[in-house]
């Protein structure tokens, strides 16, 4: 079982049981240093993952909207879309 098998009122349960753990053993200072570290984890998870919609709904778009007479590959979609291929 994972994070991601719980059930949505289970989840908050379950952050608490971490953050009571993670906390044994610290100071203030610790715990807040420890508490922004695994805050700023969270926004970078959520800034990329709002990236890769981005991404995702470009490239959606460049497909849809591509001739429907020529098979576009992937780096074609992605070049339509703006999105540099390395």
């Amino acid at each position: 079982m994972s994070i991601y098998d719980l059930k949505p009122e289970e989840l908050p349960v379950a952050a608490t049981i971490v953050a009571l753990q993670l906390s044994i053993g610290l100071n203030i200072e610790q715990k807040i240093i420890l508490g922004t570290f695994l805050q700023n984890i969270g926004s970078n998870l959520t800034f990329m993952a709002a990236q890769q919609a981005i991404i995702r709904d470009r490239v959606k778009e460049a497909s849809t909207s591509a001739d429907t007479t020529t098979t576009a590959t992937g780096a074609a979609t992605a070049a339509a879309a703006g999105i540099p291929t390395f």
